[in-house]
């Protein structure tokens, strides 16, 4: 067999088996993990670094056309303003010193905090691994300077919308030109491809027609992979009994997923997705493209128009990782699906918040339901499923 076609049948087995063996494999993992309520040191932490933006995405979970942070000034909650320091941070990460355990830095845009690259410097300092997804607006030439010589950082993901027209109508005229040229700064400047540059776009119907040009437009500015997200969204009804089950459950009036809302795109939608994604996969293919999740045709079909589709059936995040909101409060859910706590970094070490009763409760009525009603778009379950 010619190496040629050796390579082009693996990269056929590479794009099937997210498909296939990995949720059989995920399946099989997490059923194991359900099995006690007190769960192995995780694995992951998804540290928020603010919720604070200097952007304005329309589908924005923060500050959207239905973003929370408003909501969220307006109460004056701690989550606003009142940020971990730079020193709460070292003292919750100081005793992981050495351990397996990568952490994934989020926002808002974390390069709104001042300290954001001592912070990634300190993290992988403690020999943990870090991850981090930014605009790319607000990187100076200092700070990539500083992030290329940083030797735990694994993958920088630029949140990229379109070709340069569709981007700058959605994040600002010239900011597709920055994020580019920040972005090309860090692979010149990397050694031994570290870190990976990735670009992280969200499937929309902007894009329809434009795929295939984004993708090689990516491709062409040097970036490692380029990974295409489904819409994150739940329905009204879909909320309701969300926030209804988690009173029953937990006793707490929980609005947090209120920034997810949208009315069903519809099975047509799910179609053109479907179809948008997979001929440019094929088109660009062998340069490295993903999708979370990644969808049949039925699967697109349905995850548009059904809120009782979901890829997978449970979730092992409360075994395997843990979220610490930019205030310090301690949550298994990212991205304001559920804001159940399970204490405050400010008030107890995350390693004794991991497993307490609080935790073990909310790993308990989640091994009843499998999922809460609004669980089935969550990052979480559908990021791995590539």
């Amino acid at each position: 067999m010619s190496s040629g076609g050796l390579a082009n049948r693996i990269g056929v087995a590479s794009r099937l088996l997210p498909v296939t063996g990995w949720r059989a494999l995920n399946d099989l993992r997490e059923s194991r993990l359900h099995s006690s309520l007190e769960a192995p040191l995780f694995r992951e932490i998804n540290l928020e670094m603010t919720i604070v933006c200097n952007l304005r995405c329309p589908f924005c979970w923060w500050w959207g056309t239905n973003g929370v942070a408003p909501k969220i000034i307006r109460e004056k909650q701690p989550l606003w303003k009142d940020q971990l320091t730079f020193e709460e941070i070292q003292k919750v990460f100081l005793p992981l010193k050495g351990k397996k355990v990568h952490v994934y830095l989020s926002g808002g845009e974390p390069f709104e905090r001042k300290d954001a690259i001592d912070i990634i410097e300190f993290i992988s300092s403690m020999g943990l691994t870090v991850s981090f997804t930014t605009n790319g607006t607000l990187l100076t030439d200092p700070i990539i300077e500083r992030l290329v010589k940083v030797k735990g950082v694994t993958i920088v993901h630029f949140s990229i919308d379109g070709p340069q027209e569709i981007h700058d109508s959605i994040r600002g005229k010239g900011n597709f030109a920055t994020t580019i040229a920040n972005a090309q700064k860090i692979l010149a400047l990397r050694e031994n491809r570290r870190p990976q540059v990735w670009a992280n776009s969200v499937i929309t119907n902007a894009l329809f027609g434009k795929t295939t040009e984004l993708v090689r437009t990516i491709e062409k500015a040097g970036f490692d992979r380029h990974v295409f997200q489904h819409l994150w969204f739940a329905d009204r009804p879909t909320l309701d009994q969300h926030k209804q089950a988690l009173m029953d459950d937990f006793g707490i009036v929980d609005t947090a997923a209120e920034g997810h809302l949208m009315e069903l795109p519809g099975k047509e939608y799910g179609r053109k997705v479907y179809e948008e994604l997979e001929g440019t996969r094929r088109a660009v293919f062998p340069f490295q493209m993903w999708t979370a999740p990644r969808l049949s045709l039925e699967e697109s079909e349905k995850y548009y128009s059904d809120m009782k589709f979901c890829v997978v059936k449970s979730c092992g995040k409360p075994w395997a990782g843990i979220n610490i909101k930019a205030d310090g409060t301690v949550e298994f859910c990212p991205d304001q699906w559920i804001a159940y706590s399970v204490g405050n970094v400010r008030e107890a070490p995350l390693l004794e918040l991991w497993n307490n009763d609080a935790a073990k409760k909310f790993r308990s009525k989640l091994n009843e339901h499998g999922l809460w009603p609004g669980c089935v778009h969550c990052c979480a379950i559908n990021w791995r499923q590539q």
